[in-house]
């Protein structure tokens, strides 16, 4: 989760959960058991529907993954 930490407010990434919807936001906090706040976050679900959330708590045991801009790449 370090890795995951120091891109907090840096970057938009994406995270998957495991029931399909996917979340891109500003990370504003992160735990060491994953769990991790999103703001100006914007949540799609399986379907392809998407909604604007200020604020979303994602928890870690639900996340499948988290996709890194390329813009973060050295």
């Amino acid at each position: 989760m370090s890795c995951v930490e120091s891109y907090r407010g840096l970057a938009s990434p994406q995270y998957e959960c495991k029931n399909g919807d996917t979340y891109r936001g500003f990370l504003d906090e992160t735990e060491d058991n994953m769990n991790c706040i999103l703001k100006d976050a914007t949540r799609t679900d399986a379907k392809g529907n998407k909604t604007s959330v200020e604020h979303i708590f994602l928890r870690g045991s639900q996340i499948a993954f988290f996709v890194f801009p390329n813009m973060l790449k050295k």
